[in-house]
C-alpha cells in the first residue's frame, strides 16, 4: 500500500531498480493480490456484501513523500497519468472484476 484516497487504497508493485523484475511479473503480482483480497472478503462474514473494486494499470509514476505538517503522519503519495488511469478504472469498474489498461494487459 501506498496512499489511501477516499475509500481507495492505491497498491504498486515492482520499481525498474529490481533486477530480473519484468512487467507482466509486476502485473501477475497485483492480479494475484486482486485475486486473494476478493477471496478473503467474500469469506469473511463481518464485511458482509463489501464489494470491493480494482483498476491496474502500468507505467511511470511519480511518488513523492510528504512530511508531517500539522499531521499525525506523513504521507507518500503518488502522482501521473498511470495513477489517474487506474483510479478511473476503479471507479467505473463493478465489485468482483478487475479492468486493466491496454498496456498491463499486453
Amino acid at each position: 500500500k501506498i496512499e489511501t484516497r477516499y475509500n481507495c487504497v492505491l497498491c504498486m508493485t515492482g520499481t525498474e531498480f529490481t533486477p530480473l523484475d519484468s512487467p507482466s511479473d509486476q502485473v501477475s503480482r497485483i492480479l494475484s493480490f486482486a485475486s486473494r483480497l476478493q477471496e478473503l472478503i467474500k469469506g469473511d462474514e463481518a464485511v458482509g456484501g463489501l464489494g470491493v473494486r480494482f483498476g491496474v494499470a502500468t507505467g511511470q509514476l511519480s511518488v513523492a513523500f510528504i512530511p508531517a505538517y500539522k499531521k499525525i503522519v506523513p504521507s507518500v503519495c503518488a502522482f501521473g497519468s498511470v495513477a489517474n488511469l487506474a483510479a478511473r478504472m476503479l471507479h467505473t469498474s463493478r465489485p468482483g472484476l478487475v479492468p486493466l489498461s491496454e498496456a498491463a494487459a499486453r
